[in-house]
């Protein structure tokens, strides 16, 4: 995210299946993210957070695409991901409700727990730990539709919302 605020160029790619030696040779590589699509891809909890640990292991940032499971978000980030990325951002209340679930009070509504993996199983607590992840979690929403293009705007317009990527293939 301090790269890509800079003005940097991050490059990094997709995986969509279960192969944590793929996202150790993607590290070695040199990328510096890989988006762990699991709206597509079919991981289950325990993978998601051993290919979240891998990345960290090797260096890279992990992003998780969330499926449309409400839940989906906050396991991603209580897993330890670092950025989110979610499909089907349509308009301004829809990019407001994707801060919501990522950002913890006042700004947002994001549950809070010291017990999981991001907290460092409660070794990372308290306001420090949820000021570090409300700034540092990449909050990327998916233009996928005529709506969210025709809505781009506004949708960049919400405060939080830091990338927007565009889904050629749906477009």
């Amino acid at each position: 995210k301090e790269k890509l605020m800079n003005c940097g160029n991050a490059k990094g790619c997709f995986v969509g299946f279960y192969s944590l030696e793929i996202v150790e040779m993607i590290g070695m590589a040199g990328y510096d993210f890989i988006i762990i699509d699991n709206e597509h891809g079919a991981f289950s909890d325990e993978q998601l957070e051993n290919t979240i640990r891998t990345a960290e292991l090797t260096g890279i940032i992990p992003i998780v695409r969330v499926s449309y499971d409400k839940s989906s978000i906050q396991k991603a980030l209580d897993r330890g991901a670092m950025g989110i990325q979610v499909p089907m951002v349509n308009n301004k209340a829809d990019a407001e409700a994707v801060v919501e679930k990522i950002k913890f009070p006042p700004v947002g509504k994001r549950g809070t727990a010291f017990s999981p993996r991001a907290a460092r199983y409660g070794f990372y607590s308290g306001k420090e730990y949820m000021d570090a992840a409300d700034n540092n979690i990449l909050i990327v929403v998916h233009i996928e539709t005529k709506e969210a293009v025709d809505n781009i705007r506004e949708i960049l317009s919400v405060p939080g919302i830091d990338v927007a990527f565009f889904g050629a293939t749906d477009l």
